[in-house]
């Protein structure tokens, strides 16, 4: 039995392939995406002074975003570069601090042994100052309200 396809809103895309902004326009919503180059060498400065001592990626897309917008309210909801390192915690991580658990590594690394070895399994310790992953608990930014509430949005 064959089910049919969800019908695609009526929607605008702005933007052509390789633009560094493109957008889509869909039941009262616009969405933007920035796609820009690797930050520069002041760009990368400035990010190191607002973010304290997260040492910065060898290279950052600082200049990225995506940012949704209810066009009849005005409410915006964005993310970016930024935002999303200033959200990496230093030191060890806790529960909730948004760390990522390998589940197979043990099993990985004994894979990697000769059946009969006596070699020890090598000793892993816990995150590092930081981890390479740089995971956050960043949730976005709410970068502007109206009087209106999400649920009463049309859309």
């Amino acid at each position: 039995m064959a089910t049919a396809s969800p019908q695609i809103p009526p929607h605008t895309v702005n933007g052509s392939p390789g633009d560094p902004t493109t957008s889509i326009d869909i039941q009262g919503w616009k969405i933007t995406s920035t796609s820009l180059a690797i930050s520069n060498a002041p760009e990368i400065d400035e990010m190191q002074e607002n973010l304290h001592g997260l040492p910065i990626p060898e290279m950052p897309f600082g200049n990225n975003s995506i940012v949704l917008k209810h066009e009849a309210s005005g409410w915006e909801y964005s993310f970016n570069t930024l935002g999303a390192l200033s959200g990496v915690k230093l030191g060890e991580l806790g529960d909730g601090d948004g760390g990522v658990k390998v589940g197979y590594a043990k099993e990985w690394m004994q894979s990697r042994l000769e059946p009969n070895s006596d070699t020890p399994m090598p000793e892993t310790s816990p995150t590092k100052e930081y981890d390479w992953t740089y995971t956050t608990t960043y949730p976005g930014n709410e970068t502007k309200s109206s009087s209106s509430h999400v649920s009463e949005m049309d859309g």
